[in-house]
């Protein structure tokens, strides 16, 4: 348990936050952070591996990695997402 929140939360966790506002600042789509968080959990799972003897090619290990990634970064997508659109676009919603 304590794996999972120091590695997959923390660290796993962090990056999935910052690529998430990568991909948005970058203007790229919402099917890339799919794509990056499937890589992001490979990693993790091979550091769970590393440091901590897990399993590597636990299947459902993997799945809830990618859940959570994928969840923080769409997340983090969606704050910076619509902090660009407010900024870009507020004219639209009466905003000056």
């Amino acid at each position: 348990m304590l794996g999972f929140l120091v590695i997959t939360l923390g660290l796993g966790g962090t990056a999935a936050v910052m690529s998430g506002r990568a991909l948005a600042l970058i203007w790229r789509s919402r099917w890339h952070i799919v794509l990056a968080m499937l890589l992001l959990a490979m990693a993790v799972r091979f550091l769970h591996y590393a440091l901590l003897g897990e399993a590597l090619l636990s299947g459902t290990a993997y799945m809830m990695d990618v859940a959570v990634l994928y969840c923080l970064a769409w997340l983090s997508f969606s704050w910076t997402r619509r902090r660009q659109m407010k900024q870009q676009y507020g004219w639209l919603a009466g905003e000056t």
